[in-house]
C-alpha cells in the first residue's frame, strides 16, 4: 500500500485493517466489523484523580493484569447501553464510511465512572476508547465522542508507519486554552474534520435535531482555526503534507 494512500484518506476501513495487521500481535485489539456492540462494552469505576492519558494508562495496566473484572463487581447499565447503542447504530447505518472505520477499529468501549474525564484514547491501547458519559449527555454527545476518539486512534495508526509531522514551536489549538505541539494541532484538525463529516450526513443531522447544527457550526470554525495554525508550520513529511491537503480540500461546508 503506497504512503499516499495511507495518509490522505479521511475514512478508510481497509486502511485501518491493513495498519492493524502491522502492529505487534500483543497490541492488536481490532475486531471483526460483525462483532455485536454489547461484546465491545466494558465497565470501569475509579476514584483516581488522574485524567485523560494518565487515567487511560492506569486502567490499561490494571486490565493487563486482570482483563475481565470478577463477576458481580461492576453493574451493567441497560439505559446507558441503549444510549450508546443508539449512537453507534446511527453512525454505522447513516455514515457508512465512518461507520465502517468505527466497527473495524474500536473493539472495546470502556464506560468509565469519573467526574473529570469526558472521553480519552491513547496509542498504547489501539482499538480501545474510554467514555465517561454525564447525565446530561444527548445522542449527539455520544456520537461526537465516539467519532472523536476513534479518529485519534486512526491517526495513531497512521503515525506507526510515518511521523506525518515534525516537532516545532507550539501552536494555537482550537480545542485547548494553551499552546499545543504541531502534532497535537494536527490531531485536532483530523478529529474535527471527521466530526464535521459525520454531522453533515443528512440523516444524522435530522436524527440529532437542532443541536447538531449548532455543534457543526462550532466544529467548522474550530477546524478552520486548526488549519490556520498548521499553515504556519513547515515541518511535514511528504505523507503528512498530503494529509494536510486532504483536510484542507475537504474542509468546505457540506
Amino acid at each position: 500500500m503506497k504512503m499516499a494512500r495511507i495518509s490522505a484518506s479521511i475514512f478508510d476501513a481497509e486502511l485501518v485493517g491493513y495498519l492493524l495487521q502491522r502492529l505487534p500481535v500483543c497490541a492488536r485489539v481490532g475486531h471483526s466489523p460483525a462483532l455485536p456492540l454489547k461484546a465491545r462494552l466494558a465497565y470501569y469505576h475509579t476514584d483516581s484523580p488522574a485524567t485523560d492519558h494518565a487515567l487511560v494508562h492506569a486502567i490499561g495496566r490494571e486490565l493487563a493484569l486482570e482483563p475481565e473484572p470478577p463477576p458481580g463487581t461492576l453493574r451493567r447499565d441497560p439505559v446507558l447501553e441503549r444510549r450508546v447503542g443508539q449512537a453507534w447504530k446511527l453512525i454505522t447505518s447513516q455514515a457508512p464510511a465512518a461507520g465502517a472505520v468505527l466497527a473495524r477499529l474500536v473493539g472495546r468501549i470502556l464506560l468509565v465512572e469519573h467526574r473529570a474525564l469526558i472521553a480519552a484514547s491513547t496509542r498504547a491501547f489501539p482499538g480501545c476508547i474510554l467514555l465517561a458519559p454525564k447525565r446530561d449527555w444527548r445522542c449527539l454527545d455520544f456520537v461526537e465522542a465516539m467519532v472523536h476518539e476513534a479518529s485519534h486512534l486512526d491517526l495513531f495508526l497512521r503515525q506507526s508507519v510515518d511521523p506525518l509531522i515534525y516537532p516545532g514551536p507550539p501552536l494555537p489549538s482550537p480545542l485547548r486554552s494553551s499552546l499545543r505541539s504541531p502534532l497535537g494541532v494536527l490531531h485536532a484538525a483530523f478529529v474535527l474534520r471527521r466530526v464535521t463529516m459525520v454531522l453533515c450526513e443528512p440523516a444524522i443531522a435530522r436524527a440529532l435535531g437542532a443541536g447538531a447544527a449548532v455543534r457543526l457550526a462550532l466544529r467548522r470554525r474550530q477546524l478552520g482555526q486548526a488549519l490556520s495554525s498548521l499553515s504556519c508550520h513547515d515541518g511535514f513529511t511528504t505523507a503528512g503534507r498530503r494529509l494536510l491537503r486532504a483536510l484542507e480540500d475537504e474542509s468546505t461546508p457540506c
